[in-house]
């Protein structure tokens, strides 16, 4: 689709159809996510009002707090914290690695590197219980370059993803279907801002770093 997030069905592209069984292999909750905890996480004020803010534009403070940690991490980049937090403890997203299946992740890459005829980078590896979300961000501490993100979603409920159309700066919500791809750009010149929630599913999301020439791959 024309516009900054270009739109795929992993089912309609047979190349990928062993990716995506990885995927949905991959796709489970761990055995360690207490979702009774999880669910109290989500109850704290400062959580609600940071899922709330999704609801519209990303507002000033959320700019400035945004700009500033992106160049606090580009200055001084984060380091991994042992023992690994599974719950992240601004927003309801949970991690599911590192530390878990890597070398079925690993041959998730290598088909991916195959299929473009590439290299590419594991970039996010996550799941969205019900009422999990990501707040408002730009990846701009990142490495530049084009994202993609494969979505499994269960089959009931609802899970979205949703940015700001950085020339227009309209306001738009994509509904996740289950294998649906989402890729885009980041960018240092200019901030993508996105954001992803799930009202009542369960949503995982295995993001990854793809070459600039991914178009030729999609026949897009």
């Amino acid at each position: 689709m024309d516009g900054p997030v270009h739109v795929f069905d992993i089912a309609g592209i047979p190349r990928l159809r062993q990716a995506w069984e990885l995927v949905q292999e991959l796709s489970y909750v761990p055995e360690d996510l207490d979702l009774h905890a999880f669910s109290r996480h989500l109850a704290q004020p400062q959580l609600v009002s940071a899922r709330r803010e999704i609801e519209a534009l990303p507002d000033a403070d959320r700019i400035a707090y945004e700009l500033a940690t992106c160049a606090q991490e580009q200055e001084a980049p984060r380091r991994a914290q042992a023992p690994l937090s599974r719950v992240q403890a601004k927003n309801g997203v949970v991690k599911m690695g590192p530390g878990m299946d890597r070398s079925r992740r690993k041959l998730l890459t290598d088909l991916l590197t195959e299929f473009f005829g590439e290299s590419v980078l594991e970039s996010g590896n996550y799941l969205y219980p019900p009422g999990g979300f990501k707040e408002w961000h730009t990846n701009m501490a990142s490495v530049p370059g084009w994202r993609m993100y494969i979505i499994r979603k269960s089959a009931q409920g609802r899970s979205f993803f949703r940015y700001v159309d950085p020339v227009t700066t309209a306001l738009q919500t994509r509904w996740d279907s289950d294998g649906q791809i989402n890729i885009f750009e980041v960018r240092a010149d200019q901030p993508f801002w996105h954001a992803i929630a799930s009202v009542d599913a369960y949503r995982w999301s295995k993001g990854f770093v793809i070459p600039g020439n991914w178009r030729d791959a999609f026949g897009a």
